[in-house]
Parts: structure tokens; C-alpha cells; sequence
């Protein structure tokens, strides 16, 4: 059965659809010798076309008592809006190939996380190769972060052209042979505070413990919202009950932000601390506006991937991947890093 299908898909396509363009000129034109010199044919091949189209379908398509013009009947009206579909469905379709080959839109399947984080970044560098270039969230965010498979799968389909988000070393499962992948940011999450009181507790390696020894009251932590539902803020709630000091905050210990610049915003102009990934805070720690210091152990690295169909050949996916690798971000909090008290390192 299915081999006879594909006889009369190929029979349909090579006899009828040729003829087909033909007709509907002859209708719009309403008669043959008009679509013949809009066609640069003559009206003797334009009523050829017609009666092949009537053999090949066995039905009357237009009035044979009417020589001159053309009057479809019943059958020839049915055709004309089958016609008129292809007619359409033919211009969506050239309309999205040349989007598909000389778009600048990128859909991206990602986590909220990593949309808030590194999308604004991401998609100024990637301006900077393509003057029109967009990001996409299309549908909607992965609200949690353990979503390879469903972040994999939609790249997969075709229902989004990359996917962003993180990958834990403990994830064993074998990756997508149809999809590529590029390790693009390692995190290491660090514990930031603003630059002056890293300056008033003069520690080359400060944590939320020395800072409980010497304060009366904690800052709070700025963070992202619990709207988010991210894994890290049940992390950093684990991490202050580790160290003892959740017990110091009589009230909420979060101070909920939404993006990664309004949380360093809010630690710079209003103060508190945070857990940020090292690459997020790079700029500023060098600019001396906040401070990171290394948390040890280490709370739970993870990197960032950015994947795509292995065989998509889309010029936008190509120049995104070039600018991912231009972001300016360093790869693992460095050994040299500068204390802003003293100037000297913290070894």
C-alpha cells in the first residue's frame, strides 16, 4: 500500500501539478488566448493544458459549450480552490525558507535561570556579528533546571534552533547523536559582597561564617525571586543552615531580585550579599564594585551548554556560536585574585 501511494504522490506531482498554474491563469484571466500571453504561451497549449487536467482528474473543469471564454463548472470550481490553497501555501513557504536561510531570529529553548542570567550578554554579542539578531524564548522557560531531556528533545524537533542551560558532571546520559553541543561557561558559584565591607573586614578569604563573627546583624541575601523556583535557592538555604547562620536572620533571609544586573545593582547601591556564578561577577570584582571570594566546598559547579541540531546548516545558529565564544567571560575563579584592602593576593 504504501509503495502504491508513493506511485500516485510522483504520477500527481509530474502530471498534474505542472498543469495546474496553467488552469488558474486561464480562470483569472477568464480567457485562454489572455493567460496564453500572460504565460508566454499560446491559447492552443493553454487548452491543452485544460483537457489534460480533465483526463488525468476524468471530470469536466470548465463549460465546453463556452469556446471562447472560460466558465468552470462544479468540479472546475473545486479545483480552483484547491488551486488557490497550493497558491498560498506555496508563498508561506518561500516566505519561511528565505527566513529559514537568511533569518536573524533565534529560538531558544532554555531554563528561566539561564535566561535571566546570561541572555542579555548573549544576545549583545551576538549583535555585534549580526546587526538584526534576536533571541526567542519562544514558548515559554523550563521553570526547574533538571530538564536536559525536554531542552534536548524540543532542539531535537526542530521546535526551537538551540538550547541553553546547565550540565551537571553527574549526568551520565548519552547526549543526542543528531545534536551538538559546546561547553560554554563553567560556573563556580563565589560569595559576593560589596566592595566596602570587603574592605572593613580585611580577610583575603572571606565567607558568610567570618562575616557572622564580626556583624551584629547579616546582610540579607540578594537572590533571585522564590517566584523563579530555582535549585539554587534551596542550595543557599541548605548552605546557611551548614554554616549556622540561618538562625541570624529573624525575618526572611532572601531579598528576591529578578535578573542577574538587578541583583548586583541591588548589592552595589543598597547593599547585602549573594551566590553568584564567578563568570557573572568577573567585571565588577576587577572594577572593585563587588567582591567574590571562593566558597569551599565548592556549591555544586555545574556548565552551561549551549546545543543544536547537528545537521540545521542555519547561518544565524553559526554566527550565535561565534558570538557565545566572543562573551567576555572567565572560564573559573582565578588563583591571583586581588584583595581590595591590602592589593595582595589571597595566598
Amino acid at each position: 500500500m504504501q509503495e502504491l501511494d508513493i506511485r500516485r504522490n510522483e504520477k500527481f506531482f509530474r502530471e498534474i501539478m505542472p498543469e495546474l498554474a496553467t488552469f488558474h491563469a486561464a480562470y483569472l484571466y477568464e480567457t485562454r488566448s489572455e493567460a496564453a500571453g500572460m504565460l508566454g504561451k499560446d491559447a492552443t497549449n493553454v487548452s491543452r493544458s485544460i483537457i489534460k487536467l480533465e483526463t488525468l482528474l476524468g471530470c469536466r473543469l470548465v463549460d465546453p459549450k463556452e469556446k471562447k471564454s472560460v466558465k468552470l463548472t462544479d468540479a472546475g470550481v473545486k479545483l480552483l480552490k484547491f488551486a488557490e490553497g497550493v497558491m498560498r501555501l506555496k508563498d508561506g513557504f518561500y516566505l519561511e525558507l528565505t527566513d529559514l536561510n537568511d533569518g536573524s531570529d533565534i529560538t531558544v529553548a532554555t531554563t528561566n535561570y539561564a535566561w535571566l542570567t546570561y541572555a542579555e550578554e548573549l544576545e549583545g554579542s551576538y549583535r555585534n556579528i549580526n546587526r538584526e539578531g534576536s533571541l526567542n524564548p519562544g514558548k515559554g522557560f523550563w521553570q526547574q533546571d533538571r530538564v536536559w531531556e525536554e531542552l534536548e528533545e524540543s532542539v531535537l524537533k526542530g521546535q526551537a534552533d538551540v538550547g541553553i542551560y546547565s550540565y551537571p558532571p553527574s549526568r551520565k546520559k548519552e547526549f543526542p547523536k543528531d545534536l551538538t553541543q559546546i561547553d560554554w561557561i563553567e560556573e563556580e558559584y563565589v560569595f559576593v559582597v560589596p566592595a566596602k565591607i570587603a574592605a572593613e573586614v580585611k580577610r583575603d578569604r572571606l565567607s558568610i561564617s567570618d562575616l557572622a563573627g564580626v556583624m551584629a546583624d547579616l546582610p540579607r541575601v540578594v537572590h533571585y525571586r522564590r517566584e523563579h523556583k530555582f535549585d539554587r535557592t534551596a542550595l543557599i538555604e541548605q548552605y546557611l543552615k551548614q554554616q549556622r547562620v540561618l538562625s541570624r536572620y529573624p525575618d526572611d533571609w532572601l531579598f528576591g531580585a529578578n535578573t542577574i544586573d538587578e541583583i548586583k545593582h541591588t548589592l552595589i547601591e543598597r547593599g547585602g550579599i549573594s551566590f553568584l556564578p564567578w563568570p557573572t561577577v568577573a567585571k565588577e570584582h576587577k572594577l572593585n564594585t563587588l567582591k567574590a571570594f571562593p566558597i569551599r566546598p565548592a556549591l555544586r559547579p555545574r556548565v552551561m551548554k549551549i546545543i543544536h541540531r547537528a545537521h540545521g546548516c542555519r547561518k544565524a545558529v553559526d554566527d550565535l556560536i561565534r558570538a557565545a565564544k566572543r562573551v567576555n567571560y572567565s572560564r573559573k575563579f582565578p588563583d591571583d585574585v586581588v584583595r581590595i584592602s591590602t592589593g595582595h593576593s589571597r595566598s
